[in-house]
């Protein structure tokens, strides 16, 4: 077992493959911020509805009346972290960026499953706990990408 580590960490040390496997990163992360900040921006009434049940439900309902505005915000921003991600412009200030805003997606979504778990009522019927578990799950997936191209930014290959 410990021969079969030695081998793994070994393979690891590897340029062209610390390559790969950024540049695979990248794009993940890059596609998958992508799609729906361009989905959110196309709709922003339906982030902005969205982002009102977050805010209640976290019981910031202070910042109920700027509620398009962040929408708007956190929207253009996922955006463009996909842009960035995906052409690997400013990989260093992208990633850590990626990373800080994910963690918060991880963040908000754990306490809105204890605080209100109906809170995608009348959006979608078939979310339930377990879809949203797994929406946890594939944003800690997405943070561990974000980090491994953080931590070996300098293997990055950009397409511009």
């Amino acid at each position: 077992m410990r021969k079969k580590l030695s081998v793994l960490i070994n393979k690891l040390k590897n340029t062209t493959l610390r390559k790969t496997l950024v540049f695979i990163s990248r794009l993940i992360v890059g596609l998958l911020c992508l799609i729906p900040g361009y989905e959110s921006i196309v709709d922003p009434v339906g982030s902005n509805i969205l982002c009102d049940r977050y805010l209640h439900c976290l019981g910031l309902d202070v910042l109920l009346p700027l509620s398009y505005i962040i929408s708007v915000i956190i929207s253009s921003l996922q955006f463009v972290i996909g842009v960035c991600m995906t052409l690997g412009a400013r990989i260093k200030w992208t990633s850590i960026i990626a990373t800080i805003f994910l963690l918060a997606q991880i963040v908000t979504a754990a306490t809105t499953l204890h605080q209100c778990p109906d809170i995608y009522d009348g959006i979608k019927r078939t979310i339930s706990a377990h879809t949203f578990g797994g929406s946890i799950a594939h944003n800690i997936i997405l943070l561990a990408l974000a980090s491994l191209v953080f931590h070996w930014r300098n293997y990055n290959i950009g397409f511009y």
